[in-house]
């Protein structure tokens, strides 16, 4: 089970009775450990961790903080049941409200993190339960902002994230508000926008309360040499000065100072795998790997072949036995809608037609962009797929429908024809996607996503995504280099697989999307559906970076033109890597 069965009271009781007295001494030895235990997250070493935690427990098993923390390293690791179990363990044995909070903040991140967007509303509840009764955990209070944000409910999220600036305003809070006040106001025209800016820092048009704190920030981030710090600061900057329509060579000035922060702030690994002969390499490797048409049919027949020679070769008359009882214990079928990819560049609309095929009755989704296709692709590797035998590609396209039906699909919608995928990841495996599900689902289908390369490098290039998430993002060369490579790719899928990979252009389906969609639904086999002209209304949880725009009122122009307000900028630093050298 997925959720632990929450503890009677009498069981509670006999547990907290029979826990061993805390002793000063064990109590100080159990702090070291747990310093320690701390220390290993920190650096990413979760299995580390989760032994020093248990250490800790049993040192001091009345102590709540180790089982909350031990909660944290497990769903690090995917341990989700046992992590949900280690935050009860931890809020039965709190010995107040904050403690109580720091259990049911974790509680909510398990939840969500082990069964999808879809307990996202359950999530929440922990959360907001958290934020009420220890007002000073600025954690609940930024979860249940980044919720709001998700389910459209974007005054609550404005509400909880005022809260955590109130309690912990530190660089990466200051950047959270910023970043919720701007989307708001500039992607919906909601007042949310203005009104946060004045609670928050003054007059918005000023900006002086807020230049203060910055300044203020700066300095101590580069006194103590934290690039993650100085990046989450100078794009707060930004956001700002954007927004009050500050000069553009100003505004543009932070936006590269936050770019070289975030990059320095990125692991060496990360920022190497970000360069332009890495991207350039690997469009080619996949295209190599995955030639569809006559070619992939020609692969697939010779590697069957091989593979049948070699069983009779080896086996002889009892090759058919052999293979009869290696299908026995092959996972079975996955009955369920036919996989929907939706795929192309960060930032060219993905969310948007995401949030609007999600109102269709036909359509599954829970609103996540987890890479489980990319996942199970990327673990077995590039070669895997020149040697898979069809019953091992077969196999693993069940296991696939299998993580992902877990999470896209819910029993209201278990009828439906088609189940979202739209992690960004799939623009490089829809090969590998091609050869799992051909046995096994093979009306699966295929949209690609694309808008105006200029508006996507500007806006790639000022979003502020996650430390090394997207570190390509963060420099003009990388950034040319990976957009050339998806764009590549996107080519290749469209000419390979026509009747199963289909082009939606971003600034047709804002200018006309009642066209644009129902073409999109006719050749899904699907009937016209007026609900998928209300995307902000829908009700599916969306996580992605484009969450905010989604909910935006429907369709609207503000940001294909936003690029030109730093046009001179973007000739000068950006575009000049947009012209493909080859």
């Amino acid at each position: 089970k997925l959720f632990p069965r929450k503890p009677s009271r009498r069981a509670s009781r006999a547990k907290t009775a029979a826990a061993i007295e805390t002793t000063a001494e064990a109590a100080a030895e159990w702090a070291v450990v747990q310093a320690r235990a701390d220390a290993a997250v920190a650096r990413g070493a979760p299995h580390e961790a989760i032994s020093l935690y248990r250490d800790a427990i049993q040192l001091a098993p009345a102590l709540s903080p180790a089982y909350t923390n031990l909660c944290h390293a497990l769903k690090l690791l995917g341990e989700y049941a046992d992590a949900l179990q280690m935050c009860t363990e931890g809020y039965v044995r709190a010995k107040d409200d904050r403690e109580r909070a720091a259990a049911l903040v974790n509680y909510g991140v398990a939840q969500y993190s082990g069964g999808g967007a879809r307990y996202f509303r359950s999530a929440i509840a922990a959360w907001s339960k958290a934020s009420s009764q220890d007002p000073a955990n600025a954690a609940a209070h930024r979860y249940y902002a980044k919720a709001g944000v998700a389910l459209g409910k974007l005054r609550e999220a404005a509400e909880a994230e005022k809260l955590a600036w109130t309690v912990d305003p530190r660089p990466e809070t200051v950047l959270a508000l910023a970043h919720l006040a701007t989307s708001a106001n500039a992607s919906t025209g909601d007042a949310v926008g203005v009104d946060l800016l004045r609670s928050g820092f003054g007059d918005p048009a000023a900006l002086d309360g807020f230049a203060e704190s910055l300044q203020e920030f700066a300095a101590q981030a580069t006194k103590e040499g934290s690039p993650a710090d100085l990046a989450a600061i100078k794009q707060a900057e930004f956001v700002y000065l954007d927004y009050s329509k500050a000069e553009p060579e100003r505004a543009w000035a932070s936006l590269v100072a936050a770019n070289a922060a975030r990059r320095d702030a990125a692991a060496p690994h990360i920022v190497k795998g970000s360069a332009p002969e890495i991207s350039e390499g690997a469009a080619t490797d996949f295209i190599r790997a995955f030639p569809g048409g006559a070619k992939a049919k020609q692969k697939r027949a010779d590697r069957k072949k091989a593979d049948q020679d070699l069983l009779d070769h080896v086996a002889g008359d009892a090759s058919i036995e052999l293979k009869d009882e290696a299908n026995k214990n092959r996972p079975s079928p996955v009955e369920g809608p036919a996989q929907l990819f939706i795929m192309g560049a960060p930032r060219s609309g993905g969310t948007l037609l995401h949030a609007a095929l999600s109102r269709h009755d036909g359509i599954a989704t829970d609103g996540d962009a987890t890479p489980v296709l990319a996942d199970l692709a990327a673990e077995r590797g590039l070669a895997f797929f020149d040697r898979a035998s069809e019953e091992d590609l077969a196999d693993l396209g069940r296991a696939y429908r299998r993580r992902h039906h877990a999470r896209a699909v819910s029993p209201q919608k278990e009828n439906a024809s088609f189940a979202i995928d739209a992690a960004l990841e799939n623009v490089w495996w829809l090969g590998a996607a091609a050869q799992y599900l051909e046995a096994e689902a093979p009306d699966f289908k295929a949209l690609i996503i694309r808008r105006d390369p200029k508006a996507v490098a500007f806006s790639c290039y000022k979003a502020a995504f996650a430390n090394g998430e997207r570190a390509w993002a963060d420099k003009p060369e990388d950034l040319g280099a990976r957009l050339h490579a998806i764009r590549k790719l996107e080519d290749h899928w469209l000419k390979t697989m026509p009747d199963r990979v289909k082009l939606v252009e971003y600034e047709k389906l804002i200018s006309n999307p009642q066209k644009v969609l129902n073409d999109v639904v006719a050749w899904l086999g699907l009937e016209a559906c007026e609900l998928c002209l209300t995307p902000n209304e829908t009700e599916v949880a969306l996580t992605s970076y484009g969450a905010v725009e989604a909910r935006a009122p429907p369709f609207h122009t503000q940001s294909l033109a936003a690029w030109k307000r730093y046009e001179k900028q973007l000739k000068r630093d950006v575009f000049p890597h947009l012209v493909d050298k080859k």
